[in-house]
């Protein structure tokens, strides 16, 4: 029988925002990830170093969720990210803004960035390998 994904309502639901010790992303698929074996139904998801995992803090909808900016990363890089691994979506229909680039840049911050499959393999490739990764991963498009 296939798992149903729960919606998530808020941060304090079905995990969010609680510290995992290695936050291994399992799977996922249009809308939805699994990591850890929960599985979580966002847009977009947050993976801290420390393996806390947040939905992403969208201010307005329309539009906002197809981009990546400076603030979308400032908070992993806070939370001590060397690396940045960013999923652009399924088929690469997000972007990612030059301030973003340049405020990774100039934080002396690693950036990668790529379709969200191979972008959550390389997530868990750089937390094997014992690196201070942060991961925000668009689940859309």
């Amino acid at each position: 029988m296939p798992e149903k994904a729960s919606p998530i309502i808020s941060d304090s639901d079905d995990g969010l925002g609680k510290e995992t010790p290695l936050a291994k992303i399992d799977s996922m698929k249009f809308g939805s990830i699994k990591i850890g074996g929960r599985r979580y139904c966002m847009r977009d998801v947050l993976i801290f170093p420390d393996g806390t995992i947040r939905r992403r803090n969208l201010g307005r909808w329309i539009g906002s969720h197809h981009s990546f900016g400076r603030e979308d990363i400032a908070g992993l890089v806070a939370a001590g990210a060397k690396i940045i691994v960013i999923g652009t979506g399924m088929s690469s229909g997000a972007r990612v803004k030059g301030e973003l680039r340049a405020y990774a840049d100039q934080s002396r911050i690693g950036l990668v960035e790529m379709p969200s499959r191979e972008a959550a393999r390389k997530c868990n490739e750089l937390q094997a390998d014992g690196k201070k990764v942060g991961t925000i991963i668009h689940l859309l498009c």
